[in-house]
């Protein structure tokens, strides 16, 4: 019989925390504060962020095309788009800076970062945050996951916005963490 899965996330509250630890003054910080808000909104795969092209921001629509085998449409937020394009544009300020890649989030050597590179950046935040629990690669897509179920958001919805296949066990073990929360704090107040 298979264990059962162990999520680690952030709550809401962590997770404001969280976005309210980069310096934004800084190139890393404003790059850092894109990183986060993009996966904490849109549960993307670390790996798909680090994959981001220009090209896949769709302004007009509102949206992230993300690509891979599956292939799908994200909705995200406009102030999302307008952080990544205020990270873009802080770039173009800095002398060192290489301007001319397509990717979206470069590292200081004007590189693509790496999914490596984002899930250092994501594990210090974390440690900043005070959380303890392992891991770093899919904690904010967890975190995603569980706010947009306790928003309502059904599991097939929720399937959908994080490209899960319809067999898929991670939707059925977020419910049924949602559940006991809910249970959990009915018990408690």
């Amino acid at each position: 019989m298979k264990k059962p899965r162990q999520i680690s996330f952030l709550n809401q509250e962590e997770v404001v925390k969280l976005l309210a630890i980069p310096d934004t003054p800084t190139l890393a910080g404003i790059r850092d504060l894109a990183i986060l808000s993009t996966l904490c909104s849109t549960g993307l795969h670390v790996t798909e962020l680090a994959a981001l092209n220009l090209s896949n921001l769709d302004f007009i629509n509102q949206q992230l095309i993300v690509g891979g085998k599956k292939g799908r449409v994200i909705s995200v937020a406009v102030t999302i788009l307008m952080m990544i394009t205020g990270y873009r544009e802080f770039l173009r300020t800095v002398p060192e800076a290489v301007v001319n890649n397509q990717a979206v989030f470069l590292n200081y050597k004007g590189n693509r970062l790496s999914a490596d590179g984002i899930c250092a950046i994501i594990r210090w935040y974390l440690v900043q945050v005070g959380f303890k629990a392992n891991g770093g690669r899919c904690v904010l897509r967890h975190s995603f996951a569980m706010g947009r179920i306790t928003q309502g958001v059904s599991r097939r919805e929720l399937q959908v916005s994080l490209g899960l296949s319809l067999r898929s066990r991670t939707a059925r073990v977020y419910s049924k963490l949602v559940r006991q929360q809910s249970a959990n704090q009915t018990a408690a107040g």
